[in-house]
């Protein structure tokens, strides 16, 4: 639990995807077992850099109340729980923040794959904009244990009520852009309905984006029919297909017809599997 609330997943239990986690329990113990971590450290619902920097250690939930979460609530109302809790944050701060293990750690990962997404014509993004995310990233995390430590000396505030009556005492985020670490659906050229990261570094968007690049030395079908997309009120295409492969456009109506099929091969699958589950289930289940 404290680990989940530094790192700010709101994509899960804390917030409104309350779905997002299993309860495990082997000889009596109950293990929480969560999900989603892709879009921790301020992804998903957080607002701003600030919300996510101060996120409260003792309210840690968003756009829901404490109470709709008993596996929180009733773990705080223990008091022994409470400082066991506390001192677990403690614990992260001086093992790993306090002593620069965070920063080491991303920059020996940032050692070990940067030459690669420099390299990668497929990247989700620009190298500049990977660079950017790298050093934006160790700012957050640095600020995030600051925020945490603050809260855990009583300095800054560590409930979401205390926080809006208190706001002069939160850690500034004023020096972190969290379009730097990109969006949630991220991508270099998108596909319609499924959004795509801004190039200039914004929020995901939807809707908007009606074309896709065509990696080089890539050849089409020839018999594929390239409409002039400007008829059906798109965008048109900039430059013909056949003749130069690279950096071209694939009209969205065949983009949407192969996506219909691939939903309909996975669908049938899962069905398949759900089939199987429901069969082991109800062949193997326990009586409590």
């Amino acid at each position: 639990m404290a680990a989940h609330t530094i790192v700010v997943n709101l994509d899960s239990y804390s917030s409104s995807m309350a779905q997002n986690y299993y309860i495990y329990e082997n000889n009596g113990k109950i293990t929480i077992l969560p999900w989603d971590y892709n879009l921790a450290w301020g992804g998903f619902q957080s607002g701003d850099a600030s919300s996510v920097i101060n996120f409260p250690i003792d309210t840690p939930v968003s756009g829901v109340e404490m109470s709709s979460r008993p596996l929180i609530e009733k773990l705080f109302e223990n008091p022994e729980y409470l400082n066991l809790y506390h001192s677990y944050l403690q614990q992260l701060m001086d093992e790993y923040f306090a002593n620069g293990k965070f920063e080491e750690k991303i920059n020996t990962l940032d050692t070990l794959i940067s030459d690669y997404v420099k390299n990668d014509n497929t990247a989700f993004c620009t190298y500049e904009e990977y660079k950017k995310a790298v050093s934006s990233f160790i700012t957050l995390g640095n600020l995030r244990a600051e925020s945490i430590q603050g809260q855990l000396d009583g300095t800054v505030p560590s409930t979401t009520e205390d926080q809006k009556n208190d706001a002069d005492n939160l850690i500034s985020a004023s020096n972190l852009n969290l379009s730097d670490l990109g969006s949630m659906m991220g991508g270099r050229g998108g596909i319609e309905g499924f959004g795509g990261m801004d190039r200039n570094g914004g929020r995901p968007s939807f809707g908007n984006l009606d074309e896709i690049e065509i990696p080089s030395g890539m050849e089409l079908p020839a018999d594929m029919e390239l409409p002039n997309m400007r008829q059906e009120g798109r965008i048109g295409l900039q430059e013909e297909m056949r003749g130069n492969p690279t950096n071209s456009i694939v009209p969205n109506s065949d983009i949407r017809q192969n996506l219909g099929k691939n939903n309909l091969i996975q669908i049938s699958l899962l069905l398949f599997v759900l089939i199987i589950a429901t069969i082991f289930v109800a062949r193997y289940k326990k009586d409590y």
